[in-house]
C-alpha cells in the first residue's frame, strides 16, 4: 500500500506569495498614514462643528458672540478705567476645560511655533463664570512683558493642549479691513496704516461680534502664520518708541482683524479659505505640488503667510 506524501511549496509559489505580500504592505504602508490622517481631520472638524453650534446658540441669546479680546468697561472702576478681558471664550459656552473639546492636533498653545505664547494663542485658565458675567483681572496678558498669573499660565501652556483658536469680530469692521488689504494689493496683511479712511474708522471695541473663525493647527500642528503674532506684527503706528505697545487692547484688536482676513481670505473664490488644509491638500494629500493653484494675480499668492508651502491649518468659518 502505498502512501501519500505531502506536497510543499515549490520556490516559485514561495517566491510569489512573498512579493504579493510586500506589494500590499506596501500599499497599506502608504495608504493607512493618509487614512489615519483622514479620520483625524473628520474628527476635528466634527468638534469645531458642535462648538460652532454652541457658539451659534449664545449669540441668538445674547445678541454678539463672546469676545476672546478686547477692553470692556469695568462698572465698578469707574468710566475712565478699563482692564483687558481675559475669560476664555470657552467658559461662555460651557466647554472650560473639557480636553475632549480641545484642539485634537494641538500639544501646546504655542499655535505658530514661535516658541513662546503670543497675543492670540494664550488661552487662560481662569475660573469658572455665568454666562453674560464679566470680570477684570488685575493685569492684561502682555507678550513684551508678561506678569502676574497670566504669565504663569502662559510657561504652563508651553506643554498643554489648547482650545481652538477663536477670533471673533465685527462683520462690517471684517469688510473695511479686507477692502483695505485689496485696495493695497497686500494679500498677505504686512501692512496696517491708521491713516486710512477705511482703518479710521474702526471702533474699539466693536458694538458686537457678528462673526468669527475656528482654527486648529491641523496635522502639521502650527498655524504656519495665519495667527497674527506680535513679532510678525510690528506696524508703526501701533508701537511706541520703545518697541512696546502704544494700546494693548487696539494691537489685540488689529491683530485679530488681520487674522481673520487671512483665515478668511479667498482670491480664488471657491468658497473656501486659500489656507485651509482641506483646500491646499486637494488630490494628492502632502504634496506640496498638488496645492491649490490660486487664480490670484500672482502664482506666489498660493504660498502660506509664514512664506512656506505647508498643507496649513483647518479652519472653519461662521
Amino acid at each position: 500500500m502505498k502512501t501519500a506524501r505531502t506536497r510543499g511549496f515549490t520556490l516559485i509559489e514561495l517566491l510569489t506569495v512573498i512579493a504579493i505580500l510586500s506589494i500590499l504592505f506596501a500599499i497599506t504602508a502608504v495608504a493607512a498614514p493618509r487614512v489615519i490622517e483622514r479620520a483625524r481631520v473628520a474628527n476635528a472638524q466634527s468638534i469645531m462643528n458642535d462648538i460652532r453650534t454652541q457658539l451659534a446658540t449664545y449669540a441668538s441669546e445674547h445678541g454678539t458672540f463672546p469676545p476672546r479680546y478686547g477692553y470692556f468697561q469695568d462698572p465698578e472702576a469707574g468710566e475712565d478705567h478699563r482692564r483687558h478681558y481675559l475669560l476664555p471664550y470657552t467658559q461662555y459656552i460651557n466647554i472650560h476645560r473639557s480636553i475632549e473639546l480641545y484642539d485634537p492636533f494641538s500639544m501646546t498653545h504655542d499655535a505658530n511655533q514661535s516658541g513662546e505664547i503670543d497675543l492670540l494663542e494664550f488661552a487662560p485658565w481662569g475660573g469658572q463664570a455665568r454666562p453674560g458675567v464679566f470680570t477684570f483681572p488685575e493685569t492684561a496678558f502682555n507678550p513684551f512683558e508678561p506678569s502676574g498669573d497670566a504669565a504663569e499660565d502662559a510657561v504652563r501652556q508651553m506643554d498643554q493642549p489648547r482650545p481652538f483658536i477663536y477670533v471673533p469680530v465685527n462683520s462690517e469692521q471684517a469688510r473695511l479691513v479686507q477692502e483695505y488689504y485689496h485696495y493695497h494689493g497686500d494679500w498677505y496683511g504686512t501692512t496696517w496704516d491708521a491713516d486710512d479712511h477705511r482703518l479710521r474708522r474702526l471702533n474699539f471695541p466693536p458694538s458686537s461680534y457678528d462673526t468669527f473663525v475656528l482654527i486648529s493647527v491641523g496635522p502639521e500642528e502650527t498655524t504656519s502664520g495665519v495667527v497674527s503674532d506680535h513679532e510678525a506684527f510690528q506696524y508703526t503706528d501701533l508701537y511706541d518708541g520703545s518697541g512696546g505697545p502704544r494700546d494693548l487692547g487696539q494691537l489685540y484688536h488689529a491683530a485679530a482683524l488681520r487674522t481673520y482676513y487671512l483665515a478668511t481670505r479667498d482670491l480664488e473664490g471657491n468658497g473656501a479659505p486659500d489656507f485651509d488644509f482641506i483646500n491646499r491638500t486637494r488630490g494628492d494629500a502632502g504634496n506640496p505640488a498638488s496645492y491649490a493653484d490660486f487664480a490670484g494675480p500672482d502664482e506666489q499668492l498660493n504660498l502660506l503667510p509664514d512664506g512656506s508651502n505647508r498643507a496649513g491649518p483647518l479652519i472653519l468659518q461662521y
